[in-house]
């Protein structure tokens, strides 16, 4: 039975009167949703035009409410299987923000902002999830689970400034690093001063002081210019899918794509990343799994794709593996 019959019945049975929907010049019906009203109830069923791509995406989801739709925040008393009610619930916008070929139309701003507001392991309630889930389709890493407490993300205020100390911390030492990123960030004014403008003000003189290369402040200054000409925001990362991200990342001089994957998982806290450039995941792979060498991209997804859509939360254990003897004999294996 139709949509429009549905509707007209129940009216019908309600003692309600159906209001037309407006017809276009050529007889095709309107965008408009036919709608009812019977004592309290009021419902409303789209009704698009055939020759029309339409998302269904609710006015509720649009980019400027959904982060803060009360159904899609954590609360204290949920337990992990809202979180997948949640997941199945986003599943399901993605799927209607596609045409029949799978790509997306319409408000593509609007889902994607969906997805990055709710699928972030900041939520307790999603890690919890997560960690669940691989305990439960990986029995060698379940052992590595129990014996080493959860990761703490901590949240990220800005995305340029995350990008800024990744790109100050390339091939230095932890220590070495974080002096020369603090110096920076005292030569800008603080942190909250550390943003395009104040970076595109300093020259690479007065960064090579403070031990700054001259090809890490041209890669700062490449970043700082991407920014200012709005091609990257702090606002659009957040609502980027993740290829998306990837290729406008890996477009700015001076990163590639294991900074884009510790970004993702350690700035953005994206469930789904798969570091498969990173040595320690890989040689975490290799130990737990018992490789008589170390895997290669395709053995690392072929092994973690049972960890899906938490790959990201597998990943993290993997660097535990290396500091942990593990509580099982491992067998070699190809």
């Amino acid at each position: 039975m139709s949509a429009v019959k549905r509707v007209t019945r129940t009216a019908a049975l309600l003692n309600a009167q159906p209001i037309p929907q407006q017809q276009h010049s050529d007889g095709a019906p309107s965008r408009a949703v036919i709608s009812f009203r019977a004592k309290k109830l009021r419902t409303v069923v789209p009704h698009p035009r055939k020759d029309e791509q339409n998302c269904a995406v609710s006015k509720n989801s649009s980019s400027d409410t959904a982060s803060k739709d009360p159904s899609l925040c954590s609360s204290k008393h949920e337990d992990t299987s809202s979180v997948t009610k949640r997941r199945k619930r986003v599943n399901s916008s993605q799927m209607q923000c596609s045409s029949g070929d799978g790509k997306p139309v319409g408000t593509e701003m609007s889902c994607s902002l969906l997805v990055s507001s709710v699928l972030s392991l900041l939520d307790p309630q999603l890690l919890a999830a997560a960690t669940q889930h691989i305990r439960m389709v990986d029995e060698r890493l379940r052992g590595i689970i129990d014996m080493h407490e959860g990761p703490k993300f901590e949240k990220c205020e800005s995305a340029f400034a995350s990008l800024v100390r990744s790109i100050v911390s390339q091939q230095l030492a932890s220590k070495a690093a974080s002096a020369i990123h603090g110096r920076l960030v005292t030569l800008c004014g603080g942190d909250t001063d550390v943003t395009p403008s104040t970076i595109l003000k300093l020259s690479a003189a007065e960064l090579r002081v403070i031990g700054i290369s001259e090809r890490k402040a041209n890669y700062l200054h490449d970043l700082a210019s991407k920014f200012t000409a709005d091609s990257l925001s702090d606002s659009t990362i957040l609502v980027m899918d993740d290829s998306s991200l990837m290729t406008s990342l890996t477009a700015v001089k001076g990163i590639g794509v294991w900074s884009v994957h510790m970004f993702m998982i350690f700035s953005l806290h994206r469930p789904d990343i798969l570091p498969v450039g990173d040595l320690g995941v890989r040689k975490g792979f290799q130990k737990l799994y018992g490789l008589k060498s170390l895997p290669d991209a395709e053995k690392m997804e072929e092994l973690s794709s049972k960890w899906k859509p938490y790959r990201s939360l597998g990943s993290w254990y993997m660097w535990r593996v290396l500091s942990k003897t593990l509580p099982f004999a491992t067998i070699d294996s190809n």
